[in-house]
């Protein structure tokens, strides 16, 4: 109902200082923006500068070349072995054992296939100078094998250089001596 008056009147442009208390009240710019628009507006521009110093230091970092690690491996590298070299009578080599003391193993080889015999097993023995004899462990028949030395067997190859080769039941002595014949010697050859 009010409508057709309002378009009737002129529009006034206020006073100045009228103009002045209807923006003190109602907190509004001369453009018609609240006073906190434009507080907004500067925490958004101060968060937005942060953003950039952020991503400026993230990007610096990433481009940046890696940090150099110079890393030590020290690895024992053995020491060359002792090597025999067991032959039958006419001189064929049967077994050659590298017999590596410093890290408690020899690995055998067969050359040429001894006799089998099927209801027993070799087995390398090293003879300490004082003629006591010290089990390395069983041959084998065929292939190769890795045997693990004891201390015994290690305390043994620093005092003895012949290899022996004895006959024994299947899993080898059951005494710390040969118990079956001895078969084969050799000479075992320090580096």
């Amino acid at each position: 109902k009010l409508l057709p008056l309002a378009w009737s009147l002129e529009p006034v442009q206020p006073s100045e200082l009228v103009w002045q208390r209807i923006v003190q009240q109602t907190g509004m710019n001369r453009r018609g923006r609240k006073a906190t628009t434009s507080r907004w507006s500067a925490v958004a521009a101060a968060l937005s500068v942060a953003l950039v110093a952020v991503t400026i230091a993230w990007w610096q970092e990433r481009i940046q070349p890696p940090e150099v690690v110079i890393e030590t491996v020290t690895e024992t590298v053995p020491a060359e072995p002792a090597i025999g070299v067991v032959e039958d009578e006419a001189g064929n080599a049967l077994w050659v054992a590298r017999i590596y003391a410093g890290l408690r193993r020899a690995e055998v080889v067969v050359q040429t296939t001894p006799t089998r015999h099927r209801a027993n097993d070799y087995e390398l023995w090293i003879l300490r100078d004082d003629g006591v004899p010290v089990s390395l462990g069983l041959l084998p028949q065929t292939g190769e094998a890795s045997l693990t030395l004891d201390d015994d067997a290690v305390d043994a190859l620093q005092r003895g250089s012949v290899l022996a080769v004895s006959l024994e039941p299947p899993g080898g002595s059951p005494e710390p001596v040969p118990t079956g014949p001895v078969l084969f010697t050799a000479a075992l050859l320090a580096p």
